[in-house]
């Protein structure tokens, strides 16, 4: 993970700004980091330690953000509409049941949690019915697995660093649409590693908003 971080560190200082000259190498970059991420994890065949709680997260919103850069770039290249025709070629059905436990979880939030940290789950909730919408419930891009956490507001980082319920739960949420996304070698038993510690942390309170995510995670993703 050190060689790792002094690379991204080297790369981004060597690269004053994006421009058409050098975009696509800072993709590959990008892609090649979270490639690295997924990967350093199914090796260790391990789940994620309480200190690497925000890591996965983090990273994919590293990568999210560095997206949001390249966005004029990828807007005017070959590559996008390339994705494009591939996802649209698929026309995946709308998973009903994803679409319902989000809006479950919606509705907890309206009567079970704090006042201060209501609006902040209601965004990240919305942020995540959206993320459905546009991934027909089952990532497939890299551009599709790092949107929402790109999307979120930086408090629901704070709050899931203090292991707010809330927070957590809406985590684990994420973990179980990711796991609908197509079976790539490097990514086999990360969603488990990543809810796998969340879902320790969260009481038998939240046992009927957890129902369906956690079928998702332990069944093998979309029926």
């Amino acid at each position: 993970m050190a060689h790792q971080i002094e690379a991204s560190s080297k790369f981004r200082s060597s690269v004053g700004s994006i421009t058409d000259r050098n975009w696509f190498t800072v993709l590959v970059f990008a892609i090649s980091v979270l490639v690295f991420h997924f990967d350093i994890h199914r090796r260790a065949k391990r789940g994620f330690a309480d200190d690497e709680f925000l890591e996965p997260i983090l990273a994919l919103r590293g990568a999210a953000l560095l997206g949001m850069e390249l966005g004029p770039w990828l807007m005017k290249s070959r590559l996008l509409a390339v994705i494009r025709r591939r996802v649209a070629a698929e026309n995946l059905p709308w998973d009903h049941l994803a679409g319902k436990a989000i809006a479950y979880l919606q509705l907890m939030n309206e009567v079970s949690t704090a006042l201060r940290s209501r609006a902040i789950f209601k965004d990240a909730l919305e942020k995540m019915q959206f993320w459905l919408r546009l991934t027909s419930c089952r990532p497939r891009t890299w551009l599709q697995f790092v949107w929402w956490p790109g999307a979120i507001d930086g408090e629901y980082l704070r709050l899931l660093e203090e292991r707010d319920p809330m927070a957590l739960v809406i985590l684990v949420h994420w973990c179980a649409v990711m796991k609908a996304s197509p079976r790539k070698w490097l990514m086999e038993g990360w969603v488990e590693s990543v809810a796998r510690p969340a879902v320790a942390r969260i009481g038998p309170e939240w046992d009927g908003g957890m129902e369906w995510a956690l079928s998702r995670i332990k069944g093998g993703g979309s029926r």
